[in-house]
């Protein structure tokens, strides 16, 4: 276990520094929220640009915390194959998520593009993960 998302951060970072990776062309890409404290701190360490990936998870009705779905910022529905629901249904409980999408768009690109990474390595950074499906 970490003292805080910093340090779990700082982790990582010294992780990565210890692999023979050429880090020239990379880029790290913090999850909002607490993804982009650590990222932060990953970033830092390897002297590499920091950006976000944007999108939210859909969760269940009665179990908020379990992703049933995800939205990304084009307003796509990627569906979690094991939780059983049609997408029909996912759309209609993909509202609260469109509306997180929209305000992290807002908040996070004011208006510019996600960088171009292809051809790019991306250090993907997160501060959990339960499904994977964010």
């Amino acid at each position: 276990m970490f003292k805080n998302r910093t340090q779990a951060g700082r982790s990582l970072a010294a992780l990565l520094l210890e692999r023979s990776v050429h880090w020239n062309d990379a880029i790290v890409m913090g999850v909002p929220r607490g993804g982009v404290v650590v990222a932060a701190e990953v970033a830092s360490a390897l002297g590499l640009p920091l950006d976000v990936v944007i999108a939210s998870k859909i969760g269940a009705p009665q179990n908020p915390e379990f992703a049933v779905g995800a939205v990304a910022p084009d307003g796509s529905v990627s569906p979690n194959l094991l939780a059983g629901y049609s997408m029909e249904e996912l759309r209609v409980f993909a509202a609260p998520a469109h509306l997180k999408v929209d305000a992290r768009l807002k908040a996070f690109r004011a208006g510019g593009k996600c960088p171009d990474v292809e051809g790019r390595t991306v250090v993907l950074v997160d501060d959990g993960m339960a499904t994977g499906l964010t």
